[in-house]
């Protein structure tokens, strides 16, 4: 993988996070990013907790957590991807059940 390569998709996953925010609005961006963690697999739900609402980072997680740390690492990257597949939807389509 080259570094252009890896540096552009935090840029493009930026961009379109930001695109959904305007259109959509923070409550309701919250709502739905809420609802697609809710719906991850349990490790992965349990990982994206620790890193992203109590600043964990990936080996603390890990260490927490009792696995390896490559096996964090996937599931992060698992997560990450279910995560932006969820949310691709508009956002009012995942938290409309939340009633958000």
């Amino acid at each position: 993988m080259s570094s252009v390569g890896s540096a552009a998709a935090p840029v493009r996953e930026l961009a379109a996070a930001q695109r959904i925010v305007d259109a959509a609005g923070e409550d309701t961006v919250a709502a739905a990013v809420r609802e697609a963690v809710g719906m991850l697999p349990a490790p992965q739900r349990e990982l994206v907790m620790l890193v992203h609402w109590d600043g964990f980072s990936l080996a603390e997680a890990a260490a927490v957590m009792g696995v390896p740390a490559s096996t964090v690492r996937t599931r992060y990257a698992t997560a990450r991807v279910t995560l932006a597949r969820l949310l691709q939807r508009e956002p009012t389509q995942v938290a409309g059940r939340l009633g958000g």
